[in-house]
């Protein structure tokens, strides 16, 4: 492998953590808006 691969793996590799842990985020949030927020249930286990 040279110097070129190694550093194109290490590129891409970062951008497909950072996209995994911006979609983790939107999805946690998203999660929590529907489930508490005004479309959710009034009393649901997970709201604080």
């Amino acid at each position: 492998m040279t110097k070129r691969h190694l550093l194109v793996s290490l590129a891409v590799a970062l951008v497909c953590s950072g996209i995994l842990v911006v979609f983790t985020d939107l999805e946690g949030s998203l999660r929590g808006w529907i489930f508490c927020g005004h479309l959710g249930p009034t009393r649901h286990g997970r709201c604080r």
